[in-house]
């Protein structure tokens, strides 16, 4: 099967709108990460060590 290689507008528009869906549903993802993790560090040191080791993960 071949890509489709000519594009309509409505294709991109489509793809935009997808795309846009995508970014937010990641941020949702993450913020919600960020709180969970955060609560766990606070409540144990298991969830400290994680969160942690998250961040450094981020940066590279």
């Amino acid at each position: 099967m071949k890509s489709k290689t000519n594009k309509t507008k409505e294709d991109k528009e489509l793809l935009d709108k997808a795309e846009g869906k995508m970014k937010d549903a990641l941020d949702d993802m993450s913020k919600s990460a960020e709180h969970s993790r955060a609560g766990k560090g606070q409540s144990n040191k298991g969830g400290v060590k994680v969160k942690e080791d998250d961040v450094k993960n981020l940066y590279k």
